[in-house]
């Protein structure tokens, strides 16, 4: 920053370059009136409306606080932005997930596998999806994708060959093979509910276009319809605040690394796009990953 630029910064001739979260937190217009007057008062030009812990977001309650900071920053040239949530992170699209058709709803890719020998004629696993603590209900069973085997290194975890296709050897939730000679690893892909952070739930798929559409419909497109007019003037926009997958479930957000065994997004777009990348049936090749 030049000296030049931070005078202006100082003498409050820059919009914007403090921008502040302005938390409502449902305590009375006449607080927010108070505490907006404040930020003016201390030559800061903008704020972001944020609207956790407001009790009644998007309701006449968190509307009432809405008018009057809008009130104050028209007579006093400042600018507002709209943290576009209930709750941190931007995602929960103002709980309009809760009631939302499951397509709409966050998928994950999880993979589980099962090491075996042989030659083994007769061989049988068991395909469902299980948990061996607490209670099983606790797991999604999902759509099972595919399931395929690798040869695999006797003494580490390398995957050689091709895969075999063993989707079609299932009766009953029961996998039939007849094991070739050797050492073989045998992956079973699922798309599930429950793959990320728990937190997380009910928050919308950002890699899917319908499930971000409730995100706009239920709060960018409700705000706008009320304040259409000062848009470009005494409103700047809305303010997405660390929107994410949130995939790894151990973990509230940034946690997780490269190489960690966690659930992958997944939807019909993601199989789209991987299959138009690869030129083929990407399922058996996600073992790889």
């Amino acid at each position: 920053m030049t000296l030049q630029r931070l005078q202006d910064a100082v003498a409050g001739t820059v919009p914007g370059a403090i921008m502040p979260l302005f938390w409502q937190k449902g305590t009375g217009t006449a607080t927010v009136r108070e505490e907006m007057e404040r930020i003016g008062d201390a030559g800061i030009r903008a704020v972001i409306l944020e609207a956790r812990p407001h009790p009644d977001f998007l309701g006449d309650g968190w509307w009432h606080d809405v008018d009057a900071v809008l009130k104050i920053a028209r007579r006093r040239g400042m600018r507002v932005w709209f943290f576009d949530d209930d709750s941190f992170p931007t995602g929960h699209a103002g709980g309009a997930v809760q009631d939302a058709a499951p397509e709409l709803r966050r998928r994950f890719l999880t993979e589980r596998h099962t090491d075996v020998v042989g030659p083994a004629a007769g061989a049988s696993l068991i395909v469902e999806r299980r948990q061996f603590w607490g209670p099983s209900a606790a797991l999604d069973p999902g759509t099972l994708l595919r399931v395929v085997a690798y040869r695999r290194a006797e003494d580490g975890h390398e995957l050689t060959g091709d895969p075999v296709e063993l989707t079609d050897r299932i009766t009953d939730g029961i996998l039939h093979w007849d094991i070739p000679d050797g050492w073989w690893r045998v992956f079973f892909l699922t798309a599930v509910a429950d793959g990320g952070s728990q937190r997380h739930a009910q928050h919308i798929d950002y890699l899917n276009a319908a499930s971000t559409q409730l995100l706009i419909d239920n709060v960018h497109e409700r705000i706008h319809a009320r304040y259409a007019a000062e848009f470009g003037s005494t409103i700047a926009g809305f303010f997405s605040d660390e929107p994410g997958i949130y995939n790894d479930p151990d973990t509230f957000d940034f946690g997780s690394q490269l190489g960690k065994s966690v659930p992958l997004p997944w939807n019909d777009d993601v199989l789209a796009g991987l299959a138009g990348a690869v030129g083929t049936d990407p399922l058996p090749l996600l073992p790889l990953l």
